[in-house]
């Protein structure tokens, strides 16, 4: 476990950001004007992941579910807040190779009450910084778990293919529909201009 980091914000506002040791992996917290109605304190302690030795219980699915990044736990000395925070969290690359969506990666927070992980509907991944972002009214363990699509989802997850037999079924007549208006319009301005020409003489 590395130290806290540790933060007074204001009713103004505001946030901060960290870097795990590594260097590869930064944590980011934004506070809106007005989440504390006075200046309070946020403490984050980041937690290794690999502390955890069995797969997490997530709420719902749970194929083939890992935590992907470190722990994030994150705490106020106000439980009172306004409004919403945004977290940045990030995670690890191993099974975010570009393209492939067979892994979703999502923020959940931990139920202790229940002892188990619950997912945080509103999360957006970045594939290109590995990071996952949510907003959320409350404050407790944070962390990014991954969870394998089933066939049908990463299916529908990938780009549909583009069909060229189709495309040129359909584009080769329509391209020589275009030509034959074009060349149509060339002989009608040239028989119009031949008439012009007549009356000229």
């Amino acid at each position: 476990m590395l130290p806290p980091t540790i933060a007074s914000i204001s009713a103004s506002g505001g946030g901060f950001s960290f870097l795990h040791p590594q260097g590869n992996l930064s944590f980011s917290i934004l506070i809106p004007e007005r989440f504390f109605i006075t200046t309070q304190t946020v403490t984050v302690t980041m937690l290794d992941e690999t502390t955890i030795q069995t797969d997490p219980k997530i709420q719902g699915s749970s194929a083939e579910a890992q935590i992907a990044g470190p722990i994030f736990a994150i705490e106020a000395t106000s439980q009172t807040f306004n409004g919403s925070a945004t977290l940045f969290l990030p995670y690890r690359s191993a099974k975010s190779k570009r393209g492939d969506e067979t892994y979703e990666f999502r923020i959940y927070y931990f139920d202790d009450l229940n002892d188990i992980w619950i997912l945080s509907q509103k999360s957006v991944d970045d594939k290109n910084a590995l990071t996952v972002s949510t907003n959320t009214r409350h404050f407790s363990l944070w962390t990014v778990i991954s969870t394998k699509r089933s066939p049908l989802q990463a299916v529908d997850a990938m780009p549909t293919p583009v069909d060229w037999r189709l495309a040129l079924y359909i584009g080769f007549p329509c391209l020589g529909l275009l030509i034959v208006l074009f060349v149509a319009r060339l002989i009608h301005a040239k028989h119009k201009h031949l008439q012009n020409s007549r009356y000229e003489f």
